[in-house]
């Protein structure tokens, strides 16, 4: 081994003792670029399962197979995916509703801010057909903090990443809906991504 190869494996072991290893915490608490400050906790994994699960695929098409005389299902058929696409994108959503109505808290907002128990802000977005329960506490707030305390996609997707972290649940569904979230500013088709609460 000539001398070269000592460095090398010396900057190596170098750089390896100084690292890191361990993923940097994340924040329990998160300020939005609107000054609302939340603060993040566990939600138990089944409950947003459960949520998902209420979301259901269309049957899978089938096709007579006439040499054979029986049905073949046929998952390929362009309609049926475009359906399984607008449930996958619908169960994301439902699944981020669900993250952060029981996966946060109000900590502070700033002066002047409309409070979620507050009406002002309910009749602003019933203007525009986002209609909000009055009557449910958590509809209220989960209606508050998407329609209020969110002002850009940052503050999107700083509680997406850190609510994904804290879950650990898996990230394809939710990011399409971040993605829809985010192309919502821009002219697109319609895919059946309405969010009801």
């Amino acid at each position: 081994m000539g001398v070269a190869d000592v460095k090398y494996n010396s900057d190596i072991q170098a750089a390896v003792a100084g690292a890191d290893l361990a993923p940097a915490p994340l924040p329990d608490v998160i300020e939005f670029g609107s000054g609302a400050k939340l603060r993040t906790k566990k939600v138990p994994i089944l409950r947003i399962q459960a949520i998902m699960d209420t979301f259901k695929y269309p049957p899978i098409p089938e096709f007579m197979d006439e040499e054979r005389k029986r049905p073949i299902k046929n998952p390929d058929h362009p309609e049926y995916k475009r359906m399984r696409d607008e449930v996958d994108e619908q169960r994301g959503l439902a699944a981020l509703d669900a993250l952060i109505a029981f996966g946060t808290e109000l900590v502070s907002i700033p002066e002047g801010m409309a409070k979620p128990e507050d009406d002002s802000w309910i009749e602003e977005c019933a203007l525009f057909g986002l209609e909000v329960r009055k009557d449910s506490p958590k509809a209220r707030y989960l209606g508050w903090v998407k329609f209020v305390a969110i002002t850009d996609s940052a503050d999107f997707d700083k509680l997406y990443g850190i609510l994904q972290h804290s879950m650990g649940v898996s990230g394809v569904n939710i990011a399409q809906a971040i993605s829809s979230f985010q192309s919502d500013q821009e002219p697109r088709p319609d895919n059946g991504s309405i969010v009801k609460e």
